[in-house]
This record gives structure tokens, sequence and C-alpha cells, in this order.
């Protein structure tokens, strides 16, 4: 029987009435794929229903309260039929024939008048927009709310158009009873089981994220509605925005909630499924079936909350929503449950519950009863008119004004970050879609804060930044202690604990994942990564904190010592105990004097402990109790704070273990120019707020933010590992050579024209002179270089002008050509852009490949850099560069797609010198006085290929073939007409003639190739010619009169300086002829010189011209004078500039005068310096003694592989010099200098050099980098310089293993050399005669004279070392720039004479007492048994300590040198060797009977005659006898020393126990012993050399409570004898001690502060890493 007759039979026996053509239109649009979806095997779709779904038609005949209707009871059974029979897809069939059904019923012939479907749109959400007159419906615009729509079927069935009837009636009702503007966006979600949990409620989150940030829906006009399995996804959804979701994946929660029959429990034990489950459509079999399929794969259960929402146990955060519920649903109770429990917490509920109703009666019209489906509609229309109108209601707010005459103006909110002057505005309103999503930018910077507003999402809704790392080095934390949590009971809680380096216990998390049970530890200073204007503000607040709680101890100081003086009036006679004690109260007042003065804040120490959970390393830094743990940010996103007091926001990368920081907050600010997005505040965004961000901070914060050559690499090698699109960087330096260095050709051959990143850096802020640009944006092949530009609305927006200025390059704008001809900032290298430039310029391009990747076009840097160019806009500048316009650059990508040459670089060179240049720069005399004639080579660059031997640009280059116009811009300018050539390039000649151009001026030209077969009339390449043709001087002065200026002009002019010319005086003349304003002008004048920087030469000076009553017409001419070291012959441009925001017009006249004084001769005679000189008033001093130093030791080794191996793959190596050196004397300042790596960054022929002053201790000293920076060292002792140079080169690094460093140490007292004009008065040591006056041509001799006497030289001075200083031949007023050093070897010193004893040479006579000399038998023997005795003693220390050889040879001797004070000197020693610690009593009384043996032999008295007499040491004799004192000294203070700790152990014994009664001396006589003991030695302890001598004073002194005398002496001795390798322990030491007596003072803030200080001064982690 045919399969749709027995479908109409079923049909007409259940009594369901469709009028014949209904049914025969039903069948034919079966066949003709109903909503233009294909069904497939519909022949089988009929036979499946209809021949199974009898054998349960039964059940729709059982009998209930209120019976359902007969075609409620035909659906229910034929539903739960098909369920039980039929595929997800047969189900999903029905299920849109049971849609089209109800279309039908109400009427409706064409969809397309209320359906459109959405599936080409960049969030990748497929869906449809059901709106009345939906073709031309604009989603979201023009209505009150949007209802995001998911659809039934037990998460594995059902179509997004399902309810398509119902969708469309719900729209007629609410427009015609509340004039409602509403759309529903019904969603086609993934399906289980091929799409389980949780795919789908993502999908939602995922499609709503995406009306809000990219479509910029209000989240306030969103409405989540859904039925059954969808009102589940619509519920579960809302939960997790307003449960879950934290940090930049929050999302705003919608509006409300429409929940039709909603599935809130997959569970199926509600008592309504077993009273309905023979009623409703929904079987428990179906049920269990979807629950399993949707949590498939998944740990998810019945009661999972993110499944089953009536387990969440918080709800309270939801949206308000209204529910349908019916009679018959087996939903019934759980959803009525789930109501009650949302109103009981808070929540606003509306529950619709209709008797006699299916599931589903509010969506389905078949489903209903009674109405019930027509009631919901208009009920929820109620709901959502309600809501409507609370959203639109405006408040009013009384305020209180201020009465004006004129209209309050609105922000110009557009002026703080302009986007219409580059078109960028422009661009995004015509495509919305391509606002830079799908675009990654790096900002190689100073760091970017991650918690920073506007950098948390995009506009897709993905996190804003993806990857945060620190190239630097500065956050590397060394975690190579290995430590295992021990067991600690705390009350009744059990704690596992580590220590940290720090000395801290820190509590291990039991809940952590540790497989290993292993923790890594480290310890890191909070300063060495907190920005340096953070630390600036931590020290001053924590000084104004601590001084609080100093000043307390200093009044109670002072209070006591006025209580004494109370005590004690002038004519009082106080006892010596009392002087003691204000003596020591005095001391007190000292140190805490010295204590604040020399406050310097340790800043917070941070434990590190890290560990591997079996997936990731996992970090804690303990800034505080109960830190989150933190793994590499690429990987989770996540980042913390340190501190509310810092607020500054720290990430890991975990690789190499460093915490990242921002340097400063400059990155932060560029990435947020370049992406920023405020979906709260558009008019804030950034250029491309599509894009993301990547993080490269180059700026070592150990540096305060200055960028490194590691850095630099480092950074370099992340733009490849992330292949990131863009990349941009605002920093760079001057560079003696352009376009060349380690960095600069990583960039360019690796990642620009290698991997497709496009590099955009600033060119420099250093103008307005020429050749100014700075590496690598203004200097380099394949960046873009930016320039700085300000509009009209920057003016009005940022900088509070009372006058309107023109739009134009700022005035400190760096300017190129760069030393090799290249333009810099110009159409071959960059543009110009709004500031900050570079970030703006990188937003625009952004934008560009947003746009190219969404309609996956290829492109290349090179041609997105030709794009720009020749679309740019004329700004007027110099060299012809314009300003980048993002619209017209789009269409020329768009144009031009097709054109190859398009993705090509022609590289310009120029032959004929000793380097290769790109451009001819005419600058000299010579060059620019005659015709010059250039060799010109162009090569087309190809892009290269990732893998060299593939092969791809083969064939390209090979048919490459390029017929070139040659266009010449001016006419001193020749060349060719035409050129052909292919890949391999070609040259020809340029002629330039300069000879009839006016001297003194700056001329541009250009020789432009044009490609004759593109129909885009741009050139291809450029020939940048450019001449400053100097001006020559008759005489030596050069004057410009009258010269006017306005806001922003620049007067450009070039003189040659006169040959011999070594300085010169520039004189500014300024009269106001009208009142004016006054105006900051600048003078720039720059030399360049052949391999240097134009930093070498260049001076700039500020001035405020009108200033005062100078700007009074009827004021005084206002004159500035400055004096400056030039160099002769060589091209001086002197450019004048009125700054860009300085209003008026002035005139002003320059005149330059030079001067030349020369050396012209200099050679050594007789030890004296003979200088031949033509100039006048000579003088010398020298400031500097510089002995040079070689390394002690060097290793030569490979980097960290995960950072320090290049694109190419070769292994960067880091070559280790140390230097050690020592000094003595306190507070001297020393610049070491490594001449060999100085002033080399961009342009080095190494890759990076960073070398890391430490002290004896390790302790960080400072930084030096490629400049010198000077290291004041309060104490004296021993230093370490550790260097590293890296390279990916052995061979280079092996050649610097001998590097020497030179450093230069500032003398205490200066070192003067007298001139003479005589070389007689040189040595007859007259007054110096050099001064006086030198007529121009004459020449003069003159004499510098050594110093006569050689102490007048620094005791650190050794012979060879050398004397810098200056020498200056004009004083009056100082030279910018200086004029000659002079270089001083210093001499040896002097031999004196040896003098003869006074018993003739040989010294024979052997006393006083003229005793007969000893014969030679008895000398002999004497010897031979004091020999014996020695070794007898020496030996002694051999023995075991216990042993009875040394007893019994102790004994011996004892017997035999009853008086030989060294036996008993070796007895004591012996004694105190096993004394670790605290001494025991029998020991202290061993050691006081020892002691007491010593003192009995030394006589006091001769000790003391004898050294209270000055003895002249000027024989033998004499020697041999202060020796022998000193030695007898030596032990009696060793004696005295030892005898008082061992009675100061018994004193504290007989206090504690009952020793004193058993030893029958009593605590008061063994005082009374300790101090009589201690009195004599007193005069003779050195406290401050001796360490052991100083401990007896300190302990003498505590013990009396004077703890200022003691901590006194302690500073003494720290200060005075320094820091040594070989004393640092007894440093540390007597530190610790001074530790103990601040704790017993309760002088708590500073002996917290002295153990904060002593992690630092003594690093747990030895040497800090590069």
């Amino acid at each position: 029987m045919d399969s749709p007759v027995n479908l109409f039979n079923f049909f007409f026996i259940f009594g369901i009435r469709f009028p014949e053509s209904i049914f025969l239109y039903f069948i034919s649009h079966l066949s003709h794929n109903v909503h233009k979806i294909k069904y497939d095997n519909n022949k089988s779709f009929y036979n499946d229903v209809a021949n199974k779904v009898a054998f349960i038609a039964a059940r729709a005949s059982q009998p209930v309260s209120t019976p359902p209707t007969l075609s409620q009871r035909f659906l229910s059974t034929f539903i739960k039929a098909a369920e039980e029979t039929l595929s997800s897809k047969g189900l999903t069939n029905l299920y849109k024939f049971g849609g089209w059904i109800d279309e039908i019923s109400h009427g409706l012939k064409y969809t397309d008048k209320w359906c459109v479907k959405l599936d080409n749109n960049s969030s990748g959400c497929e869906a449809y927009l059901i709106a009345e007159d939906a073709a031309n419906a604009r989603l979201g615009e023009d209505i009150d709310l949007l209802i995001l729509y998911t659809h039934g079927g037990g998460f594995i069935t059902g179509h997004a158009l399902i309810p398509i009837g119902a969708f469309v009636y719900w729209l007629n009702t609410w427009k015609a009873n509340h004039n409602a503007k509403v759309q529903i966006l019904s969603l086609e979600y993934p399906l289980s089981p091929e799409h389980p949990f949780p795919a789908a409620r993502d999908y939602l989150l995922k499609c709503y994220r995406w009306l809000i940030y990219e479509q910029g829906l209000n989240p306030q006009k969103i409405v989540f509605g859904g039925d059954s399995a969808g009102a589940n996804l619509s519920t579960v959804a809302s939960l997790q925005i307003v449960n879950y979701q934290q940090g930049v994946h929050q999302l705003p929660p919608p509006a409300s909630l429409l929940l039709i029959s909603p599935l809130v429990n997959t569970d199926t034990g509600a008592e309504s499924f077993n009273t309905n489950k023979e009623l409703d459509i929904i079987s428990l079999e179906w049920m269990d079936k979807c629950a399993h399929a949707y949590a498939r794969g998944t740990t998810m259960r019945h009661e999972s909350p993110e499944i089953s929402p009536l387990f969440e146990k918080d709800i309270s955060k939801m949206p308000r929503f209204w529910a349908s519920v019916g009679e018959y649903e087996v939903f019934r109770d759980d959803i009525k449950a789930f109501a009650k429990k949302a109103k009981d917490q808070g929540v606003e509920v509306e529950l619709m519950y209709e008797p006699a109703n299916y599931h589903n009666f509010g969506v389905s019209y078949w489903l209903s009863n009674n109405g019930a489906y027509h009631r919901a509609a208009k009920k929820m229309g109620a709901f959502l008119y309600t809501l409507a109108v609370v959203l639109s209601l405006s408040f009013v707010k009384e305020v209180m004004t201020i009465k004006t005459s004129k209209q309050i103006p609105d922000f110009p909110i557009h002026g703080l970050l302009p986007k219409e002057e580059t078109e960028a505005a422009a661009f995004i309103k015509k495509y919305p879609e391509y606002d830079g999503r799908g675009t990654i930018i790096a900002i190689l910077d100073s760091g970017v804060d991650p918690g920073a507003v506007g950098l948390q999402v995009t506009t897709e809704g993905k996190p804003k930044i993806v990857d945060m790392v620190d190239c630097t080095g500065a956050g590397d934390v060394i975690t190579k202690t290995l430590v295992k949590p021990t067991v600690k009971e705390s009350g009744l809680e059990t704690l596992h604990v580590i220590q940290g380096l720090s000395g801290r216990t820190l509590i291990i998390n039991p809940k952590w994942s540790n497989p290993s049970g292993e923790f890594r530890i480290g310890i890191k200073r909070a300063f060495e990564l907190y920005p340096t204007p953070l630390v600036s503000r931590l020290q001053q607040e924590k000084r104004q904190s601590i001084t609080i709680d100093h000043h307390k101890l200093q009044v109670e100081v002072q209070k006591q010592i006025a209580d004494w003086e109370e005590a004690h009036p002038p004519n009082s006679s106080p006892s010596e105990s009392d002087v003691q004690f204000k003596t020591d109260l005095e001391a007190r007042a000292e140190i805490l004097k010295d204590l604040i003065k020399n406050y310097d804040t340790p800043g917070p120490i941070f434990d590190v402990v890290t560990f591997f959970d079996g997936s990731d390393w996992r970090v804690v830094v303990d800034v505080k109790e109960n830190e989150p743990l933190l793994t590499d940010f690429r990987k989770e996103h996540k980042f913390h704070t340190f501190s509310q007091e810092d607020l500054l926001n720290f990430c890991l990368t975990y690789c190499y273990f460093s915490i990242v920081t921002t340097a400063i907050n400059h990155g932060t600010h560029v990435a947020a120019i370049a992406a920023a997005y405020h979906p709260d505040e558009p008019a804030l965004n950034g250029v491309a707020p599509g894009a993301q961000i990547i993080s490269l901070k180059i700026g070592d914060t150990r540096l305060t933010s200055m960028e490194t050559g590691a850095g630099l690499a480092r950074a370099g090698i992340a733009l490849v590992n992330t292949r990131a699109d863009l990349a941009n960087m605002s920093y760079g330096e001057a560079s003696a050579t352009p376009n060349a260095g380690p960095f600069i050709e990583l960039i360019r051959d690796e990642v620009i024209n290698k991997y497709g990143c496009i590099f955009l850096s600033s060119a420099g802020n250093n103008g307005p002179a020429l050749s100014t640009t700075g590496s690598p944006g203004g200097t380099s092949n394949g960046i873009i270089g930016v320039g700085a530009y300000v509009s009209h609305a920057m003016v009005q927006a940022e900088y509070a002008l009372l006058e309107s200025v023109p739009e134009r390059s700022y005035t400190w704008s760096s300017l190129g050509p760069t030393t090799d001809g290249d333009t810099g900032v110009a159409p071959i290298v960059g543009l110009y852009c709004l500031p900050t430039s570079s970030p703006n310029a990188c937003g625009c391009v952004a934008l560009l490949l947003s746009g190219l990747k969404a309609e996956n076009k290829e492109y290349t840097p090179y041609r997105i850099k030709n794009a720009i160019i020749n679309t740019e806009k004329s700004i007027n500048d110099p060299f012809g560069v314009g300003l980048i316009q993002v619209e017209k650059a789009w269409n020329f990508l768009q144009n031009f797609y097709d054109r190859t040459e398009q993705d090509l670089s022609f590289e310009v060179s120029i032959y004929g010198s000793p380097r290769e240049k790109r451009g001819i720069y005419l600058r000299g005399e010579q060059e620019t006085s005659t015709v010059q004639i250039r060799n010109v080579d162009i090569n087309p660059k190809f892009m290269s290929a990732i893998d060299p031997t593939s092969g791809e640009n083969n064939t390209r280059k090979f048919e490459f073939e390029s017929r070139i116009a040659l266009i010449s811009t001016e006419s001193w300018v020749r060349a060719p007409d035409f050129l052909l050539f292919g890949s391999q390039g070609r040259g020809f000649q340029i002629k330039v003639d300069p000879t009839q151009l006016a001297r003194g001026k700056f001329y541009y030209a250009e020789v432009q190739g044009y490609d004759t077969s593109s129909p885009f009339p741009a050139p291809i390449f450029k020939v940048p010619i450019t001449i400053t043709k100097p001006l020559i001087l008759n005489g030596t002065k050069y004057s410009l009169d009258s010269l006017s200026f306005g806001p922003g002009h620049i007067e450009r002019n070039f003189v040659k300086v006169p040959d011999g010319a070594t300085f010169a005086d520039v004189v500014l003349r300024f009269s106001a002829t009208q009142n004016t304003d006054p105006a900051h002008f600048l003078l720039h004048m720059i030399q360049l010189l052949p391999q240097s920087r134009y930093t070498k030469q260049e001076r700039e000076y500020h001035f405020m011209l009108g200033k005062g009553s100078y700007g009074d017409s009827n004021g005084d001419e206002q004159i500035e004078k400055k004096r400056f070291a030039v160099v002769g012959g060589v091209t001086l441009e002197v450019c004048l500039a009125q700054f860009w925001s300085s209003l008026g017009n002035h005139t002003i006249s320059l005149e330059i005068a030079f001067h030349g004084i020369q050396l012209t001769n200099n050679t050594g005679n007789g030890g004296e310096n003979i200088v031949y000189i033509n100039g006048g008033d000579a003088f010398t001093r020298l400031d500097i003694i510089a002995p040079p130093l070689r390394p002690t030791e060097y290793s030569l080794r490979p980097l960290s592989p995960q950072r320090d191996v290049l694109p190419n793959s070769r292994q960067i190596y880091g070559l280790q010099l140390t230097y050690t050196f020592k000094t003595t004397e306190n507070n001297l300042t020393v610049t070491p200098r490594f001449t060999a790596f100085f002033d080399y960054l961009y342009d080095s022929y190494f890759q990076d050099f960073f070398a890391i002053v430490y002290d004896a201790n390790k302790k960080v000293l400072g930084y030096i980098d490629i400049y010198p920076k000077n290291f004041k060292l309060d104490v004296k002792g021993d230093y370490t310089i550790r260097a590293q140079i890296r390279n990916d080169s052995q061979d280079l690094l092996e050649k610097l293993t001998n590097t020497v460093c030179q450093l230069d140490i500032t003398l205490s007292k200066k070192v003067n050399l007298e001139i003479h004009s005589q070389v007689f008065d040189v040595f007859a040591s007259k007054r110096a005669s050099g001064r006086g006056a030198l007529e121009k041509g004459e020449r003069k001799a003159l004499f510098v004279a050594s110093p006569h006497e050689h102490n007048v030289f620094p005791k650190d001075a050794k012979y060879g070392d050398l004397l810098i200083g200056n020498l200056n031949f004009v004083n009056s007023v100082r030279v910018d720039g200086g004029q000659y050093k002079v270089m001083f070897i210093v001499p040896p010193a002097p031999v004196k004479t040896k003098e003869p004893t006074p018993s003739g040479e040989n010294g024979s006579n052997k006393g006083k007492d003229g005793e007969k000399e000893k014969s030679k038998e008895e000398t002999v023997s004497t010897q031979l048994t004091e020999s014996i005795r020695d070794t007898q003693i020496a030996h002694i220390r051999k023995f075991p300590a216990d042993s009875t050889s040394r007893k019994e040879l102790i004994a011996e001797l004892e017997d035999k040198y009853p008086t030989h004070l060294p036996l008993y000197q070796t007895k004591l020693e012996l004694l105190l060797e096993g004394v670790n610690g605290t001494m025991k009593s029998e020991t202290a009384k061993a050691v006081i009977e020892v002691a007491d043996q010593i003192l009995a032999n030394i006589d006091f008295t001769e000790l003391s005659s004898y050294y209270g007499v000055k003895q002249e040491l000027n024989n033998e004799a004499a020697k041999k006898k202060k020796k022998e004192f000193d030695d007898k000294k030596k032990i009696a203070i060793l004696a005295l020393r030892s005898k008082a700790q061992g009675l100061a152990i018994l004193i504290d014994k007989s206090k504690s126990s009952f020793d004193s009664s058993s030893s029958g001396v009593n605590a008061e006589e063994l005082t009374a012993q300790f101090e009589k003991t201690y009195q004599t030695a007193a005069q003779w302890l050195d406290t401050t050399s001796d360490l052991k001598n100083l401990l007896l004073y300190v302990m003498h002194e505590r013990r009396a409570g004077r703890y200022g005398n003691a901590i006194k002496a302690i500073n003494k001795y720290v200060s005075e004898q320094g820091l040594t390798k070989e004393n640092a322990k007894e440093i540390d030491k007597a530190i610790g001690v001074r530790l103990e007596l601040l704790r017993e003072l309760n002088w708590d803030i500073w002996s917290a502060y002295e153990e904060k200080w002593k992690l630092i001064r003594v690093p747990p982690g030895g040497y800090a890493p590069f």
C-alpha cells in the first residue's frame, strides 16, 4: 500500500479532518524540500512512521481527571512513537514538518517574508532572523528587544525554524497589543551526541558575545528565550554568566529569560513524571536517551547543575524570567520547584500554569488546550512590554547650574585619539567587521598591563592580550633549590610547611596536586620588578610612614636625656655609671639620627614557590596569604596584583620562569592606542579594537626601561614563534651605521622578509635637525618608520592653546636622511601618523589586514607598505612624506590585488664609497661644489621561503621582468629615460649637479621608477637625493639677521666650520617691535662625523624668548649666549625653530663666532710633558684615576634553548667575563667603561652587552648597559663586575675573552699640573707662568710640569696607572662638548735610601748593655732547643682533643717552659676551638685558669712603658724588639678577652642555677672579677679592626644595658673595615649582633628593616642572573 495513503488513513482514523487540498499541498511540499532543506529517504520516513505508530496508539485512551482532546491524544501518542522509533535525523525531519503545518495553520504562505538566514558572520553563528519584512530588516536596529532563541528537541534533534509559526504569531500579537518592535534570532546550535555538553551552551554564549561586542547591541535589550531543552540552554547560559565567568571572559547578563516548558532537571524522579508519563509527549525512555547523549564523554550526572539548573545552589543573580508549565507535563513539579527557588532567592519570576495542557503548549498550537497558546503569547508580550518600558524610562535629576551666557560644549573626545584624519573611523563605519579582528599585534615596549581597562576583550569577546613575555630577563627568578614539606602541628590543625629562601615559614595548600612532592623555591626583591616611578613613590610613602614611628623613638630618647640632665645639674658630681648612662643615651640619639638619615626602603621581598602538577608548572608568588596558583599566561590568561599599595599587576612566563611586569606605563598606552576596546564608551576605542595583543617587554626594569640587545633579540625570536601579524615598536636609539646590526638583520631578513610580519617603529623624537632619525624605525629597510604629526582635533583636546595653530609634524619629530642617504621617514620607509604615531599607524594597518583576512586574500608586508605609500595624503613634508589614509589604501589593495610587483621591495644601492649606501647624500664642501656621478643598482627583493629548499619563488623570479620609466623630480638631477631589469636587478648612473644651487640651504630630489605596464601612476622605487650645501665663510663669523618666525616655523641653514676651529660662541638677539607672547625656541646644531652617531656632535639649546618685560615693544633687547665645541672643516647645520605650540610672531637675529686653538706637537723629554699649542689660556686639572682591569675568569656557554635560539636555528652563546677590584677609601665614585661595547646597540657587531656590579657579598649595586654608569661605593672593599656578551658566533666571542674594563675612579683630592712658559721654570719651582693671550697665527711653547712630590698622587695609584683630566684653553665660560683630554702616566714611587745602623752596616751590636756576642756553639744549641720546643707546641694541635698524648705533651712542656707564653697561648686557643655557641661552665673555668697563667707571666708595666713612648725602628734590633712586644701584647689581649668571656659565662650560670653555692664564688665576686678583667683589657683593645675585641666590648656594654654604645661601636667597625671577601663573614656576624641589639631595644621598625636588608645585603640565591 502506498505510504502517503497509509498516512492519510492514519490521520482520518484519529479524527483529524484536513482539507484534501491542504493534505496534497503537504505531500508536494515534502517532495520539494520544505524550507529549502533536503529530506533524505522520504519514502522510508513515511513508512517508518505509519507502520510503527499503531502499536502504542491505544495509550491515547488512558483515563485522566481532565481528559485531553482527541487531537492532543493523537499528537502525544504519535510523538512518543516517533521518539522511541525514529533516529535523531528522522525526528528533526518530523519536527520540521510539524513546524510547516503550524506555519500553514497561521495562514502564512511565504517564510521568506518573515525569515532570513544569517550564516555569513564573523562569529560563526548560524541563525535565522525572524522579523517583519525580514529581507530588509537590520539585526538589532530600531527595536525594543531582541529574543535570542534556542529550540527544543532534547539536545539531540530539532531545528531553528520549527517554531516559525509561533514566532510570527508572537510578533504580530505583541505589535497589536503593545506596538512592540521585537526581533527573534533563532539559533541553529550544534546537537548531541556529535556535539555533547557544553557545545550547545557555549554556542549560545558565543553568539551572545557577538551580538554585544561586534554588533553593538545593548545586553539590556536582549532576552534569552527557548522551549524545553532550548529553555534549559537559556537558563544554564545565564547562570554561567552571572556565577562563573570572570575577568576577560565576563559577559553582562541578558535583560530577562522566556522559558517555555523548561527542562530544569534531567532526572526523572519527580512525582509528575509518574502521574503524567502516559499523558505528556515526553517518555521516560526518551528523557534517558537525551540525557545520556548530551552528557556523553563528560563526568556530568543528573544532579550536575551544569545540565540540571534546579540543583544550582545560588540562582539569586539570575535575570528576571517568565516561564510556562502545563498540567500534563512530566516537567511540572520540577518547573514549579525551580520557580519557587528563584523567588525565594529574590529573583523576579512570572510563572504561567495552565491546566489540561501538554509540554510546549506555549510554542505549539496543536499541543495547547482551552486557548492556552494564545494566552501564553499575550502574557509573554505583557512581560516583555513591562521590561521595555523600564528600559526606556529617562530619569530627570535636578542639578545646580551656573548661569552662563554660552552653551557648554561637549569635550572633543575624538581628539584624544584621532581616527578621522587617517580615515580609520570611516573605514570601520563602512566595514564594521574589519575592525582588526583576526589580527595579532605584538607590542615591543615596556610591557603591557594585563589588567588595564580597555585591554580585556576584543570586539568578538576574545581575550585581548594573548601572551605576555619579558624578553629582558629582569623578572627572571632562580629556582634551583628543591625542598619537601614537613608536617607541623598548629593547635588542632596539621600544616604542611616549607621554609622559603627568606627564612619565612610557608604553608603548603594540601589541595595542590604535586605528584613529585617536591617544590622549587626562589626569592625576588619587589624593587627589581617595580617600575622606577612606582619605586620612588613607595620609597617616599614608606619613609613618611616610618618617620612617624621613628619620631616616637627619638622623643623617648631625648626625654631620657632631658630627665638625666634635670637629675644632674651642672654643679653636681654624677657617678661614673651615671656618666656612662648618659653617654649611651647620646649614642642612641646619634644612632637614630643616622638611621633615618641613611634610610633606604628595602621594599617587599617575595618568596617564590613552584611545582609541576602533572601537566603544567604552577607558581605562587607569596605576596600575601591564599595566593592563587598561576601558570604561563598564554595558557590561562591569569594575572594577579602584588598589593593594593602598588596596584601593579603581574603574570608569569614559565619556560624560563619570569615574573612579568611593566617597566613603565608606556607600553600599556601604546597597546591601547593600537587596539583598546571600550564597549561602554566606544569613543575611547583604539584604532583597531578587534585586534589581539602580544606584549613583548623589551624595556628592562633594571635600566629604568632602557632596551637591551638581549631583549630585542628575544623579541624578534618571539615574533616568529608567535606568528604575530604586526609588530609595533615605539623605542629606538641613535646609531652610527644605518640598516645594520644583529637585531635589524633579524627583523629585516627573518621576521619581515621570511615570516611576513609587518613591523612598524617610531622614527624618533630628536628633531628638528636633519639626519636625526633613530634605529630601527628611521634607519632600516623593511621596517615602516613612522613620524609624529599633530592635527587640529588633537590641539583642541590635548594642548589647551589659546589660539589654533596649523596642522604639522611636531617640532621634535626626527627627520632624515640617514647617513647612507635613505630618507628615514619617507615613502620608501614609512609615513607620518598621529601620536603616539607608531601604534596609531599600526592600528590602521591592522584594519587593512583584518579586511584582507576576512576576504581570504593573501598579502605580504611589501604589498601593504606599497598601498600605504601610494595613497598617503600630502602634508608638505620636506621629503614628500604623507599621512596614512586607510580607505584609500584599502581601495588600492582591492584594485591592484592581481599586480604581483606589489609583493616586491625594490632596494636601492649606491656604489663608489667605502660602504654601500641607499641614497645620495651630499653634505661636505667638496662634494657639493662639483658635479657628482653615482652608480645606482635597483634590486627586486622577493619574500624568502621559510623552507629554503622549497623553491617556491623560483618561478616568479625566473618570469619577473620590469620595464621602467625613470623620472627626475628636479632639473639638477639627470638619469636615463628607461630601465629594463629582471630578478637580478640592474644598474644605471645618476648625475647630480649641485654647482648652481645656492649655498647654505637644503635641497631634495628623487629619481622615480614607474612600471610602464601598471595602470596606476605610482613609482615602484625612488632614489633619494639630498644636498645640504654649506656656506663658506670668508672670516670666522656667521650671522642670520631678522629671521621671522611663527608657530612651528623652522629655519634651516648650513655652514662649513672653518678649518682649525675648535669651539664657537652663538648669540641670539630678540627685541619686540610690538607686544608679543613669550615663545619657546629650539636651537639645534649637528655635525655628522664618519662612523659616529649624530649625537657625537649634537648641541641642543632651549630658550624662552619674549619672556617677562622682553615681550614688551618698549622692552630691552633679549640676548642669549652659548659656547660649544665644533670640529673644523665639517658642515654644521644650524636649525632654529619656534616650538609648534608657541603662539605669536617673532623676529630673531643669530650670530656664530668660531674660535680655534690646536695642539701641534706633544712629545716627552726627560720625564716632563712638553705641549706646543697655538692657543691662549691653558689650565690642566686631573680628576680621575683609571686602572685598567683584565678579566679574572671567563666562561662561554650556550644560553637558554627556549628563548635564545634564532629563527634560523642558530644558538646564541653567552660570554661571561668577571672583573674584580678593590677600593681603600669610602664614598668613592667609580665608572666602569667597556669601550669595546659602549654606544653600540642596533648597529652593534655583537648582539648584546650587559654587566652587573656586586659587592663582596654578591649584593647587586647596579647595572651597566651600552652607556657608562657611575656607581657610588659607600664602603671600601672588594667589588666584582660580571659582564655578559651575547652572540651567535663562538669565534667572535672567543676573541673577546680578554676585553679590558677601564675603571674610572673620581679622586677625593684633585691633582693640578702647573703650566710654565720656560723649561727652566719647571725645575726652579717658580709659579706657573703659562697664562697669556695668543694672537691669530702665533705659535707658543708651554711646558706642563709633573708634581715634585709623589704623595700628591692618590694612594691607590700604581705605577702605570693613568690620570685623566681636562685641558681647557678658555675657562671663563664652559665649552659644551669640552676641548682636550689629558692623560698622565703615574711614575714609579721614589726609592728610599737605606740608612746605616748605629753600630755599622752589619748591625752586629746585640743590645744597649754591651754584652758580648755568644759563641756560635751556644747560639746553635739555643736555636735547636727553641726549634724543638716550637715544633712540639705546633704538634699539640695534631693530637685528638681528649687524647692522653696531647695531655702528656702539654704537661711536659709546662714543666720545661713554665713561663713560655706561646705554649699557654696554644693551650688557650685549643680550649676556645671547641666552643660552638655558649661555653660550658667547665670550659669557662679552664679558660680562666689558663688565662691567669698567661697574665701572671706578663709585665703590664713594662708593656705600658714600651708603648707609651714612640719607638725608633732604625735598626734590626729595634724591629726585633717591637715584634717581641707586639706578640706579647697580642697574647695579653687574648688572655684578657678569654678570661672576660669565661667570667661572663660563670656569672650567667650562677644566676640561673646552684653553681654559685657549689663553686664557693658568688655572682657579685664574679662580676667584680669580670669588671676588673675588662677594664684591664679595655686599655689594649682595638675595636675597629678586630671583631673579637669588638664583641667583647659589645658584650660588656650589653650586660650593662648600654645598647647605644654597643651599636655605635659596631657601626664604626663596619664602616672602617669595609667589605672584602676575607672579612665578609665577620661583617655579617657583626651586623647580626646589631640586629639582636635592636630587638633588645624594642626598636621594632629598625629590627624589621635590618632583617629585610639582610636578604638584600647577602642574597640567598647568590649572584643575580643576567
